[in-house]
């Protein structure tokens, strides 16, 4: 994980299927079921205030998804906000808050790139206080939700002469449960909480667009609202040798959502 570049697009599809029963709809209305749309951040429209490098102001962003795959004739379109804030020493590097310019996850799908540095000179020793924090919510309640977050990885070891960088550490929190998988690939660790972040438990930089630091996520729903938390692990490996001595730029993206959808017909 370092800097990336990117970009941001618009385009798509479209659309559904119908079957009768319930949700928050009335009891003479009929449920349509959109069962797996896809939200393509590389087809998005993503607009709000850009990163400023070393802020540690709250960014808002913006999204606006053509949904892929509907099954029905027409379908509205699929709108969400981003919020970035930080803590401690966190700031926002350049492209926090954009769309990759290139694909992410060994999926062909671009992401959207969480991108952050430790302190004013980026090389603020890191601490369990410093993280940044992204909200995503989107517009309407949605149903199986499934995405990835890819790019967890490490450039941090203690000891003389090593490389300590940044030690990439995720928490995944929401009202709704949801549930995870590591794939074939991968070797990120732990539960996504803050009891135990996911990591990588190997160190090098992992090919973004490769399953190698990749956790995947579903969200049975309705969920409407989930929160990313994002920290530089590197304090956890104690203090002997162990100071950080590279820029800790460090970067993770969400990409490959897709999602069921529910609405009257």
């Amino acid at each position: 994980t370092t800097r990336r570049t990117l970009l941001t697009a618009a385009a798509w599809s479209a659309p559904v299927v119908a079957t009768a029963i319930a949700a928050p709809l009335s009891a003479a209305s009929t449920l349509c079921v959109d069962p797996d749309v896809g939200i393509n951040w590389g087809l998005a429209t993503v607009t709000g205030t850009a990163a400023t490098l070393g802020a540690s102001s709250t960014l808002d962003r913006t999204a606006v998804f053509r949904p892929q795959n509907s099954t029905r004739p027409t379908t509205p379109n699929i709108s969400a906000t981003v919020r970035h804030t930080f803590s401690g020493n966190m700031r926002a590097e350049t492209n926090d808050g954009t769309v990759s310019a290139q694909n992410v996850g060994g999926i062909g799908q671009r992401g959207y790139q969480i991108n952050q540095f430790n302190g004013a000179n980026a090389l603020t020793q890191p601490s369990a206080n410093d993280f940044q924090t992204v909200v995503f919510t989107f517009a309407e309640d949605l149903y199986n939700v499934r995405f990835s977050i890819t790019d967890i990885d490490r450039l941090w070891r203690a000891g003389n002469g090593l490389t300590r960088d940044f030690l990439d550490g995720v928490v995944l929190e929401s009202a709704a449960p949801r549930t995870f998988s590591i794939p074939s690939g991968s070797t990120v660790t732990g539960a996504g909480t803050a009891a135990s972040p996911w990591f990588n438990s190997v160190d090098g930089n992992k090919n973004e667009d490769a399953p190698g630091g990749q956790v995947d996520v579903v969200f049975a729903g309705p969920v409407r609202s989930f929160t990313v938390r994002y920290f530089n692990l590197g304090y956890t490996l104690g203090t002997t040798n162990n100071t950080v001595n590279t820029d800790n730029d460090q970067t993770i993206f969400v990409t490959g959502l897709r999602v069921e959808r529910r609405a009257a017909c």
